[in-house]
Order: structure tokens, then sequence, then C-alpha cells
């Protein structure tokens, strides 16, 4: 299931995260990748440790807490620490997917069900660049506006495109979900929207009750803590 979650930062965030970000000196990403993707990865990255980071996650974690619909598509347990990449002109990251599990300082290992990309850069201000997902043997791209968020299954091939012009830079990120299947994760969001959607017209009534029960029962089922 990929989802795409519009204005998780404002444009005022944004600006005041990417003049932040201009002024960090960048790693190379090839450095903290294993050695099979490490020929394929070509961008700069700013991750956990390095200065400049401390306050460009806690932006971008701001939005993310505050958007509700990334909790009720996601149900999201566990966050490992972002990273921010940069794409100057001639970097692409050549088609991988994301490690299963991820170690982190204060939770230890983190499962790795869902990636997400942050999009911080206007469109038009670079070519290429597009995040592209395989699904299925069909390849689906993904060029949204500065603060949209798209989220995809980790275990899913995709890559970036190589950028022809300008900077690209996005803030990228892994959970653990409390619901492990992504087809159960797509029916409890489906649910869950459909149960709002009825308490809306008929408030408490016995067919909303049904629906809760059928919600809370499967959640019961289905999550892992």
């Amino acid at each position: 299931m990929i989802t795409i979650f519009p204005n998780v930062l404002s444009p005022q965030e944004i600006g005041q995260l990417l003049a932040g970000l201009r002024g960090t000196p960048f790693a190379d990403g090839a450095a903290t990748a294993g050695e099979q993707i490490r020929q394929v990865k070509k961008n700069l990255q700013l991750q956990a440790g390095m200065p400049g980071y401390d306050g460009a996650f806690r932006t971008v974690v701001r939005g993310i807490e505050r958007y509700e619909d990334f909790r009720r598509a996601l149900f999201p347990l566990f966050m490992a620490p972002l990273a921010f990449n940069r794409y100057d002109e001639g970097m692409e990251y050549g088609a991988h997917n994301d490690m299963p599990v991820i170690f982190t300082p204060d939770r230890g290992a983190v499962r790795a069900d869902i990636s997400f990309t942050l999009f911080l850069c206007d469109p038009a201000s670079y070519d290429g660049g597009e995040l592209i997902i395989d699904q299925g043997g069909h390849e689906q791209a993904f060029k949204p506006a500065a603060g949209s968020l798209v989220a995809y299954p980790s275990g899913a091939i995709h890559r970036v495109a190589k950028v022809t012009r300008g900077t690209r830079m996005a803030a990228v990120g892994w959970l653990q979900s409390m619901i492990r299947r992504p087809e159960h994760r797509s029916m409890l969001y489906d649910l869950g929207q459909a149960r709002t959607h009825l308490h809306s017209l008929e408030g408490k009534s016995a067919q909303f009750d049904a629906l809760a029960r059928i919600y809370a029962n499967l959640m019961r089922e289905w999550t892992e803590l």
C-alpha cells in the first residue's frame, strides 16, 4: 500500500528547515550503505549525531505527530532515526529495498515495515529526482509538492531518478507498525473511515456499534506490541 499525505509540514516550517539544511555539511550517502547497495547510492546524507540534525529531526517529527491520518493509516509503533538526503545534479539512488531491521540507540531493533519520504523542495526547482516504486513489475513515479510525505512498504523495490537540474532534498524514515501486514492496515483504515462517516450520519447507532466492535476485534487480532 502506497499512501500520500499532503501538507505534513507548513510552508514556513519547510522554509526554516531548508535554510538550516543548506548551511549544514552533508556526508557521502554511500558511507552508510551496505556493500551491495553502495555502488548504486549516489547522494549526500545528514543523519543522527551530525551537526544540524537534531533541530531538523524535531521539525519533521512534530509535523508527523500532529498528522492524525498518518496514525490512522499506518499504526506506527516505533520510528527509527530519520535521515536527510540531498541529491545535487547528477546524483541518483539505484534500485534497492530497505533493510528489514534497523538498530537504534534507544529502542534496539526496529522492524522496518514502512518506509517514507518527506519531500522538502518545490518540484519545479529541480528536474528528475522522482521517487520510483516498483509495484509488481509496474513502476510508479512520485514527485509531489514540498511538505508531502509518501509512505510505502519497506520491502518494495524503489529508486530515486537522477537529478538533472537543481537540488532535491528529502527526509526519509522507517516505521515499525503495530499492524505488520499491509493488507490488514488497509482494511483497518477503510473500516475506521467508514466508522467515522457512519457516526457523522447517525451518531451512536446500533450499526455504528457493530462496526466499532468489528474494528476493535480486528485490532485485537492483528496488533503486535
